[in-house]
């Protein structure tokens, strides 16, 4: 499953529009961002992404970025609201490096750098900053796009930042993207082979929203980027009918692609 999420709206958001400021209060400084698409300024579509290769360029899910034909984005990135603007996206993968315009380099954590190809067994993070169901925000960073910087007040899900432990089970799942509902316009064409992760917890609802978020290792280096998803299916117990859905396999775009985007670019500065 494509894991762009969309946010169905009517109109313009519920709130006033003219309180929108350039800044949101977030408690805590990351290299995560979120790339939003709108629809009468309300948001719309929305990705993970994170820094790397230099300050301000962030990578992310290709996906997101075909829904627009002008290819510009909104980033919300540590409290603040920028423009992002298309850089550059390899054909063949799913993924996309965007610009944040205006962004104070003085102020910015260092991008992350890319490590070594991920292997079966090792341990990764999955990272993204996604909406959460209010029975799951608690003892959560909140990042409160929705409430602080849209004004929606009435939405009881808001932005979470996660940090989810999890291992490498597989370097080499094929993904007929053909199957997957949705994403056939933003994703034919693309490389269909990925590496799968199993987080160590059930994240209890849909990963939807994490798509572009990196995959660090245990050293803080990139190996990855999220792709999709694979929900699992359960019997509730052993003597029920009842199927449970469980939400533990993300695949993820490889270091590979990432060091071959990277080497089309001029040396980081």
């Amino acid at each position: 499953m494509c894991l762009a999420l969309l946010v169905i709206s009517c109109g313009g958001p519920v709130g006033d529009n003219s309180t929108h400021r350039d800044t949101y209060a977030q408690p805590t400084i990351l290299n995560e961002a979120v790339i939003m698409q709108e629809r009468n300024d309300a948001p719309h579509a929305m990705a993970s992404s994170s820094q790397l290769y230099q300050k301000g360029v962030l990578v992310s899910a290709k996906h997101i970025t075909d829904r627009e034909d002008d290819n510009t984005f909104k980033v919300f990135f540590n409290g603040r609201a920028y423009r992002g603007t298309f850089m550059k996206t390899p054909p063949l993968s799913d993924l996309v490096l965007v610009q944040i315009e205006g962004l104070d380099p003085a102020t910015t954590p260092e991008p992350y750098t890319l490590g070594p190809a991920a292997q079966v067994g090792d341990r990764v993070f999955v990272r993204g900053i996604h909406p959460h169901p209010p029975n799951l925000q608690k003892e959560r960073t909140i990042v409160p796009i929705f409430s602080g910087y849209y004004g929606l007040k009435g939405r009881k899900d808001e932005f979470v930042f996660d940090n989810l432990p999890a291992r490498v089970v597989n370097t080499n799942v094929v993904v007929d993207m053909g199957n997957i509902k949705g994403a056939e316009r933003w994703l034919e064409g693309t490389q269909n082979v990925y590496t799968e992760l199993r987080t160590d917890d059930d994240h209890l609802f849909s990963f939807a929203g994490l798509s572009g978020g990196p995959i660090l290792n245990e050293r803080g280096q990139i190996v990855g980027v999220v792709a999709t998803e694979q929900p699992d299916f359960r019997l509730e117990s052993p003597n029920s009918p009842f199927l449970k859905q469980e939400f533990h396999k993300i695949n993820i775009v490889p270091v590979s692609e990432l060091r071959a985007l990277l080497a089309t670019l001029p040396p980081s500065r």
